[in-house]
């Protein structure tokens, strides 16, 4: 059951971190 619940934390800051990246990213001006 940890097994489970160490990769549902991992799958959510991945997530987190993606959308932070994007969030980055569109701040960026584009060339």
């Amino acid at each position: 059951m940890a097994q489970e619940q160490n990769l549902e934390d991992r799958a959510r800051l991945r997530e987190r971190f993606f959308g932070a990246a994007r969030t980055v990213l569109a701040r960026l001006p584009v060339a």
